[in-house]
């Protein structure tokens, strides 16, 4: 599939703006995927080249002049899905049919992102997991979104590079029962970084993903909602930059024309909408109207925001695997599940790895523990199964209170105790059961309120690489052992931290660095040399902590000699 999409990519340029295509929409009345000649018409339906856009007559034929890529799609209309395909590289004299089937699409929509899966071929055995994680879901989840980076890079690749990429991720995903709609993001801009590759290449920019994968800028219905799958990478040559384009912008004024204004709006991109030209033109075209949700990706972190008065929300990164995030993130990273109800919005994360995600909210990932520490969180539960949790920290266990919390998750919070536990680094396990089956996360925690166990004065090895905005008499406190950044060595990579002395040994060993204020930096690499083992702070094995701004100006590191956790050691 993947090779013959490549030749179809090869036949494009053929094609000058001012070409007519013709065909017809209609009912695939016999589920067969194609439209016959004595299947009925269906008339008012977009069809569109992501520049102009026309509907279908009364006998359901349209003729679309080309005023943009050469690739031609279908919008079905509310209450309809494509049977076959719903777009089409445009090849010279072709017709092309667009076929859809009735579905029921009444009351509230489940649906599942996924973004940033950089495929390669490493990772092919963790993306076939994500997938077979995805067609496990209950039935409920009716289509899933990939928004975007969908290969590793195809900015600095060969064609054949390329093409493999595209042929692996499509294999892959090939496997998943579900209707998937994709975008791209910045790494399926076909050689702008490569300089063997020239700008007039068949292929040069969006259009190998165009010919391959499908528009880059289109939308598509599931009842009331519209899903408005926009193109958030501008291209001017080499440079690939970030902001809605202007081509997109004037596709979606087109699009909206013909929208009552009450109807609900759902926006996908790569990257996250915010103040850039194109941005802020699309926030003006969406004053009045009603949008509900805007899903990203990009970033490769999660979280929430406001953007165009509803919610942003940025889907972490399918690929955390295969970037260092094992054997788990700090909280579910995987995928997202959204579910709209009218205008009541949820969404969940999840995780590829396992069936029911537990997400523990607070404290956060970088907080320290006490003798006693309230928790607060959620377990990804859609078919409403978990009917307790429990918390297991130093060999105590807490029972913590669980309640429904709407469709998507069931929450817990409570008191977990460390039973008078040593200060120290410690797995912290939550187990969630249905009465039948159990699953569990397990993640490190630093135990700072407690017995101190004796320390003793001793040799001691660190190691680290310093970077940011630093001056000399910034300071590092390696458990008591203090030295300025002005008498350590410098590299073109950063300041290096090799330090060798004596210090109290003990458990919980505590490195501080403090930089004066306004300036930031963060403390990369950091390990505690113990007997050959590398020993670093467990929370820490990917995403670096930066000094912030204010009075104290520091981050804190521990580091735990005794923890033989799999994030403890590096390698």
């Amino acid at each position: 599939m993947g090779r013959q999409r490549w030749i179809w990519l090869l036949a494009l340029p053929a094609l000058a703006h001012g070409a007519v295509v013709r065909g017809r929409v209609g009912l695939d009345v016999n589920g067969d995927g194609r439209l016959s000649a004595d299947e009925p018409p269906l008339a008012g339906v977009v069809v569109s080249d992501e520049t102009s856009l026309v509907r279908s007559d009364a006998a359901g034929r349209y003729q679309l002049t080309l005023a943009g890529p050469a690739t031609v799609f279908v919008v079905n209309p509310s209450g309809t899905w494509p049977s076959g395909r719903w777009w089409q590289p445009v090849t010279a004299g072709a017709a092309i049919d667009f076929a859809l089937v009735r579905q029921d699409q009444s009351g509230p929509l489940t649906f599942v992102q996924g973004t940033d899966m950089h495929w390669n071929p490493t990772a092919s055995p963790q993306y076939q997991q994500y997938i077979a994680a995805l067609n496990a879901l209950p039935p409920s989840v009716r289509f899933v979104l990939h928004t975007g980076d969908l290969v590793r890079d195809w900015n600095g690749t060969t064609a054949d590079a390329a093409q493999e990429l595209l042929t692996g991720y499509q294999r892959d995903t090939a496997a998943l029962r579900r209707p998937l709609r994709e975008l791209p993001g910045n790494h399926e801009v076909w050689g702008t970084a490569n300089q063997a590759v020239a700008e007039t290449s068949v292929g040069f920019g969006k259009a190998l993903y165009r010919g391959s994968l499908g528009p880059c800028c289109y939308a598509f219905r599931w009842g009331a909602y519209h899903f408005l799958c926009l193109d958030a990478t501008t291209v001017d040559g080499r440079q690939v930059g970030y902001g809605v384009t202007a081509a997109t912008v004037a596709w979606l004024r087109q699009y909206l024309a013909d929208v009552p204004p009450g109807e609900p709006l759902v926006i996908a991109v790569h990257e996250p909408l915010g103040d850039a030209a194109g941005d802020q033109e699309l926030a003006g075209l969406l004053t009045g109207r009603r949008l509900l949700l805007t899903l990203c990706g990009h970033w490769h972190s999660r979280g929430s925001s406001q953007w165009g008065g509803a919610p942003q929300v940025v889907g972490g990164a399918t690929s955390y695997a295969w970037h260092g995030y094992l054997p788990f993130p700090p909280q579910p990273f995987g995928y997202v599940v959204y579910r709209l109800a009218d205008t009541q919005v949820e969404w969940a994360y999840g995780d590829w790895a396992e069936p029911h995600a537990i997400d523990l909210q607070r404290p956060g990932f970088e907080a320290t523990w006490q003798a006693t520490t309230q928790v607060q969180g959620q377990v990804l539960d859609l078919g409403g199964r978990i009917r307790t949790v429990t918390a297991e920290l130093a060999g105590t266990r807490s029972e913590l209170t669980v309640q429904r919390t709407g469709a998507l998750t069931t929450s817990f919070s409570g008191q977990v105790a460390s039973g008078g536990a040593p200060q120290g680094i410690y797995d912290l396990t939550l187990t969630a059961s249905d009465g039948t089956a159990s699953w569990t996360e397990t993640l490190p925690v630093v135990l700072t309120e407690g017995p101190t166990e004796p320390a003793t004065p001793g040799a001691v090895e660190y190691h680290g690489l310093l970077r940011g905005n630093l001056a000399a008499d910034d300071q590092l406190d390696l458990h008591g052992a203090s030295l300025a950044v002005g008498s350590l060595p410098t590299s073109a990579s950063g300041t290096r931290l090799e330090f060798r002395g004596e210090a109290p040994l003990g458990r919980l060993r505590k490195v501080v660095l403090r930089v004066g204020a306004g300036r930031q930096a963060s403390l990369s690499e950091l390990c505690l040399l113990v007997d050959g083992r590398r020993v670093v702070d467990p929370r820490f094995p990917f995403r670096l902590p930066r000094t912030t701004s204010g009075p104290r100006n520091e981050v804190v590191y521990y580091l735990d000699p005794t923890y033989r956790g799999p994030r403890g050691t590096a390698p």
